[in-house]
């Protein structure tokens, strides 16, 4: 709709190089719709796609937690459809997963209470 990387950037407080890696694709270049656009973001993917007989941009994603959807709305701005993936894979992080995602708790088998025979974590005690 006319916005910038600067513009994207901004509005959600990050800087336009930041914006145009968050959102690779989403500011037309002038160079014409994109087919398609695959993001990878929280250990999942998503094929942000436009769809020429609806006029409009859809996703499909896979989750890190091994949850596959696909958008049930087509979205008029491609940079909506992508911020909608991402949100979906931000939602299927596999928090015990090889993921690039920082955890909140550190890695789980650095914790004295993780066995590598069970491969489970220790119920903890409110005791």
């Amino acid at each position: 709709m006319g916005a910038t990387y600067g513009h994207l950037g901004s509005a959600w407080g990050i800087s336009k190089q930041a914006a145009r890696k968050k959102w690779p694709g989403a500011v037309d270049d002038g160079s014409g719709q994109p087919e398609k656009i695959t993001m990878e973001r929280y250990g999942g993917v998503a094929e942000i796609t436009y769809r020429p007989d609806r006029c409009a941009w859809s996703w499909t994603a896979h989750g890190g937690d091994g949850t596959r959807r696909e958008a049930e709305e087509a979205y008029t701005v491609r940079w909506v459809a992508m911020s909608a993936a991402e949100d979906f894979l931000r939602d299927h992080v596999d928090l015990w997963g090889d993921t690039n995602v920082p955890m909140a708790l550190g890695d789980p088998k650095e914790c004295w209470c993780w066995d590598d025979d069970a491969q489970v974590q220790e119920p903890i005690s409110d005791a």
